[in-house]
């Protein structure tokens, strides 16, 4: 195995990282403690923590993340599944109750998100389209200024994710989430497709190397990724922070990359964001 001490890691994430610096290397330390006490450089000239979370609007910070990819070759970690959370004490009990208001009052709805031509957006916009509503998108900043605005009562509801269930606690209630099964941190909140709404997904987040990195160190690092993700201790601690675990190996990321573009690009044209 190579000294993974040769190896400089950096975040190209302005918010909502999935693994800090610090996480990073307490991830590797799953996989071989050995490396307990390394000392990683950190540099921008190895290996890069990416946003999958695909932006198709004007230029701005996640685009970035768009340019990353085509430089570099990345595998995947993890992803933060949307979810439609409001305030504990909201009107709005369950997602029917959303519905139902959005129905008799088109537009006055109103629902956080972070950015514009986001993967927030595309999911508002895609959801509107499912259940026949028309609710008003209000972009900010980040993650953190949309919890606020929800929770300030700016607006109705937010588009986040499970992992502001996870932090908010008591102060919030998902009425629904965006994955295949319902979350273990959240038993009691149904998935949009047990409710009959065809919506999977969220921020997706993994590790990338650059192109010219060898076939030999490229499969090392898919490989240890797979084996972080199977570890029961790391899998607790990300399940429990709202994270939904999701391991996409090497060569299987340009599938799953070509089926996410189009994806997010058709959502995109046909809301007209993008010609």
């Amino acid at each position: 195995m190579c000294d993974l001490r040769r190896y400089a890691v950096t975040t190209s994430l302005a918010s909502g990282n999935f693994l800090t610096d610090s996480r990073l290397i307490a991830a590797l330390r799953f996989w071989e403690p050995k490396f307990s006490d390394a000392r990683l450089r950190i540099t921008s000239s190895c290996v890069k923590l990416i946003d999958f979370d695909l932006c198709v609007g004007p230029r701005g910070s996640r685009l970035r993340s768009r340019i990353i990819i085509k430089r570099r070759t990345p595998f995947e970690l993890s992803f933060t599944p949307d979810a439609i959370v409001v305030r504990a004490d909201s009107a709005y009990q369950t997602l029917a109750d959303f519905i139902s208001d959005a129905k008799a009052n088109p537009g006055a709805v109103t629902i956080s998100g972070t950015g514009k031509a986001s993967a927030n957006q595309l999911t508002q916009i895609k959801f509107d389209k499912l259940a026949d509503i028309t609710t008003t998108y209000v972009p900010f900043g980040g993650t953190g200024d949309a919890v606020t605005a929800m929770l300030g009562g700016q607006t109705s509801a937010q588009w986040g994710y499970t992992t502001v269930g996870a932090n908010q606690g008591d102060a919030v209630r998902l009425l629904a989430v965006a994955t295949e099964e319902r979350h273990p941190l959240f038993p009691d909140v149904p998935t949009f497709k047990e409710l009959g709404f065809d919506l999977v997904g969220g921020a997706y987040r993994g590790l990338a190397l650059p192109k010219s990195a060898s076939p030999e160190t490229t499969k090392m690092w898919s490989d240890m990724i797979g084996e972080i993700n199977k570890d029961p201790e790391f899998v607790k601690a990300m399940l429990d922070g709202g994270f939904a675990m999701l391991d996409v190996p090497v060569e299987e990321m340009d599938a799953f990359m070509s089926q996410k573009s189009e994806e997010y690009l058709r959502d995109a044209r046909s809301a007209g964001l993008i010609q």
